[in-house]
């Protein structure tokens, strides 16, 4: 009896799913901030010391180990001659270096809901043993003239790999 090696190639693109990361998920970088969140929406109002700097929202998030992620979405409501910004980081643990993965800005714009795409997202899959992962909202002061611009969610697009089985005869 003679052996033969079988050698098969795929393009395996797995299952998608959806991570929805909501506004009353966020909280503030410090102490001090004056802000709203609705659950619905996050406005940004004030740092502290009554200050209108941009505002940094910061929230967690959990992915299945060996994720792989496709797409980000901002959601959001603007009225605004600023932007907003959300940021997809990790950080390598015990290492304190911080790496974006994902960004979306705001486009500055008449009353309306909308919503944007990070144009590049890091497709590393991930990798909760190695690094810790979490969501920055860069909001601007709505107490500006001019300024409304309020966080909705973040949602995250991955998949994951699928591995079929060999079959032995």
């Amino acid at each position: 009896m003679t052996a033969h090696a079988i050698e098969i190639e795929y393009t395996n693109p797995g299952i998608r799913y959806l991570l929805t990361v909501p506004a009353a998920t966020f909280r503030p970088f410090e102490d001090g901030y004056d802000f709203v969140d609705h659950g619905r929406h996050l406005v940004h109002m004030h740092t502290p010391g009554n200050s209108t700097n941009p505002g940094i929202y910061l929230a967690p998030v959990n992915l299945p180990d060996g994720a792989v992620i496709h797409r980000m979405r901002y959601n959001f409501y603007i009225n605004s001659t600023e932007a907003g910004v959300a940021k997809l980081q990790r950080t390598e643990l015990s290492q304190g270096d911080v790496a974006d993965l994902a960004l979306a800005v705001t486009f500055p714009a008449n009353a309306g809901i909308g919503s944007t795409f990070a144009p590049y997202v890091d497709s590393q899959p991930i990798d909760n043993s190695r690094y810790a992962y979490w969501l920055v909202w860069e909001q601007p002061s709505n107490a500006l003239p001019g300024v409304n611009v309020q966080g909705q969610a973040v949602v995250i697009e991955y998949a994951m790999p699928i591995y079929l089985p060999f079959v032995l005869r």
